[in-house]
């Protein structure tokens, strides 16, 4: 009896402290949009569809298992350039993210973990079409933002080297609700960035 209490002693101290701690994460990702619309594979916006992704994560362990925070994502700042019937079109995209999201942490050993997890925010994304012409003559054809909901789902792996310190990699997955364009060129384009597939890497640090 007394070899058990101080094996289940010896477990219990060797577990990471948790509970109520703080967590913060500053997170690297790179990754496509999935766009839909006759204007998605049109030579404008070639590449529009890649982008990076920068990350900031702030929030609370609820236990060993569960964790909850909020974010704040730049979504990259993307510009395809291409010459089109004897004129220049530059896009240019820039995308931001604020919301709240959750994660359940499943450990295979004290170290390392597997997570899966959801998340809600909002979106403001912004995209500008310029022209120029062979006078030198540059015209805006769009300049537009949206505004609206975003969800999310994420799938990954993490590794603790201390208490404190720690390294995850992953798959999040991005729905953007209402992030619609038309523009007009030779004829009317529409164009849906319908979602964000990234690959990230984060280091984490709870305290």
């Amino acid at each position: 009896m007394k070899k058990m209490t101080l094996v289940a002693l010896a477990t219990l101290f060797a577990l990471p402290a948790y509970a109520n701690q703080t967590y913060i994460a500053a997170e690297l990702g790179k990754g496509s949009y999935s766009m839909s619309g006759n204007a998605a594979k049109h030579e404008s916006f070639n590449d529009l569809d890649n982008v990076g992704f920068l990350n900031i994560k702030l929030g609370q362990m609820l236990n060993e298992n569960v964790r909850y925070y909020g974010y704040l994502q730049h979504g990259g700042d993307t510009t395809s350039e291409v010459t089109y019937l004897d004129a220049k079109t530059k896009s240019n995209l820039k995308t931001y993210e604020l919301g709240l999201g959750g994660d359940y942490l499943y450990h295979f050993t004290n170290q390392f973990y597997a997570i899966a997890g959801a998340n809600l925010g909002m979106y403001k994304s912004h995209l500008k079409l310029d022209i120029e012409f062979p006078n030198k003559v540059n015209r805006t054809l769009l300049n537009k933002s949206n505004k609206g909901i975003t969800t999310g789902a994420n799938l990954g792996l993490g590794y603790t080297f201390t208490d404190h310190f720690g390294m995850e990699i992953g798959y999040r997955y991005t729905h953007f609700f209402g992030n619609d364009y038309s523009v007009e060129l030779d004829k009317k384009y529409e164009m849906q960035f319908d979602a964000s597939h990234m690959g990230y890497l984060n280091l984490n640090y709870k305290f």
